[in-house]
């Protein structure tokens, strides 16, 4: 079985000096054999294959390794309860999905019904208290939601997994307060306290909102995904990691004071670490990361208030967004795949997914460039399909992590992309390819 620990110690300073900056891109895999840099690989991409890795070799500066083969065998990747797994639940489990946005009164949609699975798309919510109404709930999932009610549901409710993506405040505290899950995935734009948050059954914790507060105070102790960003500093979380050391598996922060590897616990069943790059500890994590051989460290980039950048909790949809002004306005300048920054996954998309996403949708945009003026469509719709199916690679290879979010700032982007082709259909362009 090939780990991280079967990579020798020169071949993982190379890399991790690469990967943190104070090395050139190119090299960050040089040395390596195949074995060794597929087990790299998946500190990236923890569902990558030898298979599906060496696809990757030539532009990773190792073309050699492209028609490399290896008997060797990897670890399984950690589960990831994805969108597949979610519809093999739904075809078993009765599950509501409102798509439609508008005002939805849950009281009067779920009725009489036993629901396992609900799904709640760009609609102002009332009616909170028939949730209580169901089984036990396996997924809640609340997409840029709103409600004027503000009252945490009592008793809490027992959930498999409550996701909330960009909604209201107001959604998103009375959610946190009112559901006690195994799993809670947030990704939030303005400050979240998640003080009043039950933590008795978490098993994941992934959140993010600009601020993270109240985190101190949880009683989480069975974590095995620990994903928060972003906090002041490692203060907030020291007691929540030490409480969950001995099964924590994740453990990924963004935080803004900067914090050496030392305050950090032994981590025993630890198998991917990712903290921000911060310049003045970059020896002190170095060592750490190569010394520490049983799991891999993916060193992110700084937060925006790290990086002497002010945090706009108010972006637009150029960058990500969403909103009909910002993307019509990215559309009409056409071409320009840089206007979709993806910004928006920051905190709950991991960066190395948002920068292979963001490499694929730059590399269309060079090629229509290069193409110029005298390209023909079928020329142009290449490219996009090229763009397209490599986002469908890089979503499978990574565990299907293109969610509903993500596939409409995706779709937002290649539409971008094809404002300023020959194509006679320039809307909704993605849908011809996409897998996700």
């Amino acid at each position: 079985m090939t780990t991280i620990r079967d990579v020798r110690p020169e071949i993982r300073r190379r890399y991790y000096q690469a990967s943190w900056g104070a090395g050139p891109e190119q090299g960050r895999y040089q040395g390596a054999t195949l074995d060794e840099y597929v087990a790299l690989k998946r500190i990236e991409f923890p569902q990558a294959t030898p298979e599906s890795a060496v696809r990757t070799a030539a532009a990773d500066g190792r073309p050699d390794l492209a028609k490399a083969t290896t008997k060797a065998t990897f670890p399984l990747p950690l589960p990831d309860l994805n969108e597949d797994d979610m519809e093999a639940l739904s075809d078993k489990h009765e599950s509501i999905f409102v798509q439609k946005s508008g005002a939805l009164d849950l009281d009067k949609t779920i009725g009489k019904k036993r629901p396992r699975i609900l799904t709640c798309y760009r609609n102002a919510l009332s009616g909170w208290k028939a949730l209580a109404r169901g089984d036990r709930w396996l997924q809640l999932h609340f997409v840029q939601c709103k409600t004027s009610e503000k009252a945490a549901l009592a008793p809490v409710l027992p959930v498999g997994m409550l996701r909330v993506e960009m909604c209201d405040d107001a959604t998103a505290s009375l959610l946190v307060a009112s559901v006690e899950a195994t799993e809670l995935s947030v990704a939030h734009e303005r400050p979240l306290d998640l003080t009043a948050a039950p933590a008795r059954r978490l098993q994941t914790l992934a959140v993010s909102a600009d601020p993270l507060s109240g985190v101190r105070g949880l009683k989480a102790r069975k974590l095995r995904v620990l994903m928060l960003g972003s906090i002041a500093s490692f203060d907030e979380v020291v007691e929540l990691v030490a409480a969950n050391a001995a099964t924590l598996e994740v453990l990924e922060l963004s935080v803004e004071a900067p914090f050496g590897p030392e305050r950090l616990p032994p981590l025993p069943r630890l198998r991917r670490l990712g903290i921000p790059s911060f310049e003045a500890l970059r020896e002190p994590w170095l060592d750490f990361a190569v010394d520490r051989a049983t799991f891999g460290v993916r060193f992110g980039g700084l937060s925006s208030a790290a990086a002497g950048q002010p945090a706009d909790p108010g972006k637009s949809a150029a960058s990500g967004q969403g909103g009909t002004k910002g993307r019509a306005s990215a559309r009409k300048r056409g071409g320009a795949a840089a206007e979709v920054r993806l910004e928006s996954w920051e905190g709950h998309v991991a960066p190395e997914r948002i920068a292979a996403s963001r490499a694929l949708l730059e590399r269309a945009a060079k090629e229509l460039a290069a193409l110029g003026a005298k390209a023909t469509a079928a020329q142009q719709k290449k490219v996009l399909q090229r763009c397209v199916e490599g986002l469908n690679e890089l979503d499978a290879a990574e565990g299907h992590f293109i969610q509903t979010l993500e596939a409409e700032n995706l779709s937002e982007a290649i539409d971008a992309l094809a404002a300023g082709t020959k194509l006679k259909q320039r809307v909704d362009v993605a849908d011809a390819w996409r897998d996700w």
